[in-house]
């Protein structure tokens, strides 16, 4: 008997010593299943690292070829609003949201937002490496329900609370250097 409980001992100190894996983990193992053009598209024709004046142009022909007029889509997420952001010229990342007074309830939209944001990203990258249950979400808060790491690409859907308007933003991103 008190081998056993020795040995229960030891088998819990070991599983608690076991490594989690780190974002850096995640973010290295899912490089391995892309493509370097994979990882480095934002989305279209557009990538990180394009100037302002090659985004606008690329822009300009993804808005064309999707007929959008005061809203337009990426895959099933309807957005109203992008915005890109560079760093010393160059594109690391683009905001996609879909806020305002479209919505007139959290209970319906909301949540189908969120799963259209979701299946457009899942499509191309499969499950993401984090998920949070959206009932938790406190409104006014900014609330991650969403995160894929594919190599130094980040996609993390969430949703908001602006003023007394609910949104869910798409943000595809990578580190500014």
């Amino acid at each position: 008997m008190k081998y056993i409980a020795i040995l229960f001992l030891l088998f819990t100190i070991c599983a608690c010593k076991q490594k989690k894996a780190t974002e850096a983990d995640l973010r290295a193992a899912s490089a391995k299943q892309y493509t370097s053009a994979d990882r480095n598209r934002v989305f279209g024709d557009i990538s990180f690292g394009v100037t302002k004046a090659q985004f606008e142009q690329l822009y300009k022909s993804y808005l064309s070829s999707k007929k959008c007029d005061s809203s337009c889509t990426l895959g099933q997420f309807e957005y109203y609003r992008m915005q890109p952001k560079y760093n010393q010229g160059k594109l690391y990342y683009v905001e996609f949201a879909n806020e305002g007074s479209h919505h007139n309830g959290y209970d319906k939209f909301i949540p189908e937002l969120v799963k259209d944001a979701y299946l457009t990203v899942k499509k191309d990258y499969g499950a993401p490496q984090y998920s949070y249950d959206l009932k938790t979400w406190k409104a006014g808060d900014e609330f991650t329900v969403y995160k894929w790491l594919i190599g130094e690409k980040t996609i993390v859907i969430s949703v908001n609370k602006i003023g007394a308007e609910l949104g869910v933003k798409l943000v595809i991103s990578r580190s500014e250097s």
